[in-house]
């Protein structure tokens, strides 16, 4: 999010990008940031605490990162820290092939960078332009080239063109990031990157790597059971002892096959860092993964990502087992539970098991979930057969979209899978149907899915997002960039979306730790039938300046059984002017970092009175509020009650411009909240002047007249220097009152949250 974006808000760091956003364990890397708001830089905040970023002294925006010898390979989130708080994470990959030179100036074909066997780059995307590099080429030897972008948070849509010496093009792919092919003549070949969508810019950044050894399209059964040694089909190019196989990647190659033993943790290292992009979606977080790379000959593989269960785990057999004129379902019988890795096949593939009347299982296909671009169909069926007739199947049920999102546009958490609970009408036969509504032509093993059925165990699923900033009107169509910023005094909302799993329902409560000195945080307790609630954080007025990681905890019971589910975070990943424009892309966050500024929350508002305000049912609930306005904060505003659904109806309350104290009433009868204890808070927004650190200015003016006074009483050898530093003086004077000036702002405000009983009407 640019400033632009931001101007109607108060100022918080939003990291735009960092580059190059890599380094090797065991070294030392520089690398720069650029986004908003990044004043007062103090540290780099990586979600691995051993990985450290400091400011590079006499660099602006540098900073000398160290990572340790002992990491693993992986993606990281990198945050800013300075004087606003915490910006929002980038990725930052951990990688144990250091990269070559930055490619800066290699923006023709004249001036291309040459990539060794092996050699990696970074580089950028310039607007509407190219990067260009050359390697060695043998005619009929196969060349393949892997370019990575969006799954480092870059915004470039890789093509990627092979052309000869002569100009002349050989190979060209979109999207897909990998560029296999083989070369038409002895020579240089040419490798241009650019943008798909013909963009560009400083966050169109990519890594570039002249791949020698093996490369892993996916590995078929998507699924490994802990603890034990899997065997596993690799799909993939320049596998040692591979075969050809009939199977495609997605530039349309023919990928070559070879069986391996993979072995498996009992414990799957789920706090590993990130390997791939999949990860990143909000749904993902559903399952447990697991990153694999074969250690061959030719060296080690790209990372491949592995769910990880501890079920028996079935295989489909590649399409060599399958011929492909055959028309019937691609069906292997099973025994249940099972976990099961497929591929979608046409017209379908799935599993056949046994079960008696009134067996009850639940049934999830995960595909979608797992990254890739299908729209699974399910369906149910039961064997039919009498003496007379040949056996037929029979349609019992179709299973669900996991469509419905609990989280909101800011973290997208639905998915295209599905998923059910299935109870036997009767003994027999069954089988579970996979189709891809998306891809209904040939199979192909880059779809491929997972198929999980086993007994219901009621579950939940949690996100937690900040709360986005007021909209400035009604027609205002933007999504932001943001995470909690505290100010003194104040109190911001992160904002809680569940998923009740198979059968779970109840209440969800949702609680807080990690709590620094003068941070306290409110519980979200999500009634019976919602989806969504809020967790309040509030600083006391001498709370210091400072950024902390925020765990979230939700709990909930299903008869005696206490389910403690850790809560997810993430957020927007780019800034969106209008978002019937342009979609909102959200991804999840490794941690919940919130920040709190060295200034003042502009308007506080905190109930006075008893400790805990009491009223009865269907009466009037008086609520008094002491509001305290700062810098130019003082005209009329509305608070809103909230914390409960029953709320809605409750009227909002005027606050009269400069007021400092007002009383909300709460009708009851209207808004008629349950017998008992709840804790609710008062919302809403106001527009006011904001001046941006207006003791710098003071600060600045005391600098000059020191500096002009050193000019006054400077020989004549020190008065050039002197004069010089004056000059430098005047400048920083000019800045902090520019940036002091007072600006329109509308900032959303919350009340401290406060505790009300209601008591029975009679």
């Amino acid at each position: 999010m640019g400033s632009a974006m931001a101007s109607a808000q108060l100022p918080q760091p939003v990291l735009n990008t960092v580059f190059p956003p890599a380094a090797a364990p065991g070294t030392t890397h520089v690398v720069s940031v650029q986004g908003s708001d990044l004043d007062e830089p103090v540290a780099l905040l990586f979600a691995d605490p051993r990985i450290t970023g400091r400011p590079r002294p006499g660099a602006p925006n540098a900073f000398d990162v160290v990572v340790p010898a002992e990491l693993t390979a992986g993606f990281v989130d990198v945050r800013f820290a300075g004087r606003f708080g915490v910006s929002n994470p980038r990725v930052f990959w951990v990688h144990h092939a250091p990269s070559g030179a930055l490619a800066t100036t290699n923006t023709t074909a004249a001036s291309a960078l040459r990539l060794a066997p092996g050699a990696s780059a970074w580089g950028r995307v310039a607007t509407a332009g190219s990067a260009w590099f050359s390697l060695d080429a043998t005619k009929g030897s196969r060349v393949i080239v892997r370019v990575t972008a969006p799954e480092i948070d870059s915004r470039l849509s890789p093509m990627i063109v092979a052309s000869g010496p002569d100009g002349r093009e050989w190979a060209r792919v979109r999207r897909s990031g990998i560029l296999d092919f083989v070369p038409l003549a002895d020579g240089p070949a040419r490798i241009q990157v650019l943008d798909a969508q013909f963009r560009g810019g400083d966050d169109s950044f990519f890594r570039i790597e002249h791949v020698v050894g093996p490369h892993v399209d996916l590995a078929l059964p998507c699924v490994v059971q802990a603890g034990q040694t899997n065997r596993v089909t690799l799909l993939g190019r320049r596998l040692p002892g591979g075969i050809p196989s009939s199977m495609q990647g997605g530039d349309g190659i023919r990928l070559e096959h070879v069986l391996v033993d993979v072995v498996v943790p009992a414990t799957a290292a789920s706090s590993q860092p990130w390997p791939v992009d999949q990860l990143r979606r909000a749904a993902s977080a559903s399952w447990t993964p697991w990153a694999w790379s074969w250690s061959t000959t030719n060296g080690p593989s790209n990372p491949v990502l592995l769910a990880v269960t501890t079920l028996p785990v079935a295989a489909q057999p590649l399409p060599e087992a399958h011929p492909s004129a055959s028309r019937a379902p691609f069906v292997v019988p099973v025994t249940l539970p099972v976990d099961v890795g497929g591929w979608f096949t046409s017209p379908s593939s799935g599993v056949s098991f046994e079960a008696k009347k009134g067996d009850t299982w639940w049934i999830d296909v995960s595909a979608d979930r797992l990254g890739h671009v299908v729209d699974p169909l399910v369906i149910v069926q039961r064997e039919e057969s009498t003496r007379d007739q040949p056996s037929r199947w029979t349609d019992v049920t179709e299973l669900p979209e996991l469509d419905a999102n609990p989280a909101a546009a800011e973290l997208n958490a639905s998915s295209r899978d599905a998923a059910g609970r299935f109870e036997a009408p009767q003994d027999g036969r069954y089988r579970v149907l996979v189709r891809d509504a998306f891809n209904p032509g040939p199979a192909s093993a880059r779809r491929p899915f997972r198929l999980t059925i086993r007994k219901p165990s009621p579950d939940l699923r949690a996100w937690a997002w900040a709360q986005p900033p007021p909209k400035s009107n009604n027609d205002d169509r933007r999504a932001h960039v943001t995470t909690p910023t505290l100010r003194r005094g104040g109190t911001v909302p992160v904002r809680v979306g569940i998923a009740r799993l198979e059968g779970l329902d109840g209440p969800v409560e949702v609680v807080a730790s990690g709590l620094p000195k003068g941070v306290a945080a409110s519980r979200a307790l999500i009634p019976a039938g919602q989806s969504s609630g809020t967790i309040l954080l509030t600083t006391a007025e001498d709370a210091p300046a400072t950024s902390f990681m925020l765990s979230l905890k939700a709990t909930a019971t299903h008869g005696d059984r206490r389910i403690e589910r850790p809560v997810a975070s993430g957020g927007v990943q780019w800034a969106v002017a209008d978002f019937n424009q342009e979609p909102i892309a959200s991804r999840l966050h490794q941690a919940l970092w919130v920040g709190i500024a060295p200034e003042h929350e502009p308007v506080s508002v905190v109930a006075t009175g008893a400790e805990v305000l009491e009223a009865k049912a269907g009466s009037k609930l008086t609520v008094p509020v002491r509001i305290q306005r700062r810098y130019e904060f003082t005209g009329a505003f509305n608070l809103k009650p909230a914390g409960h659904p029953a709320l809605d109806k409750a009227k909002d309350v005027a606050v009269p411009e400069k007021a400092t104290n007002a009383v909300v009433e709460i009708a009851l009868a209207e808004a008629a909240l349950p017998e008992g204890e709840h804790v609710l808070w008062l919302q809403g927004q106001v527009a006011g002047k904001y001046r941006n650190q207006p003791e710098a200015v003071v600060a600045a003016q005391a600098a000059l007249k020191t500096a002009k006074d050193a000019v006054a009483a400077a020989t004549a050898t020190d008065k050039p220097k002197a004069e010089q530093r004056a000059k430098d003086a005047e400048a920083a004077l000019k800045s902090a009152e520019e940036r002091a000036k007072p600006r329109d702002a509308t900032v959303g405000v919350w009340s401290a949250p406060f505790r009300v009983r209601i008591l029975p009407a009679k």
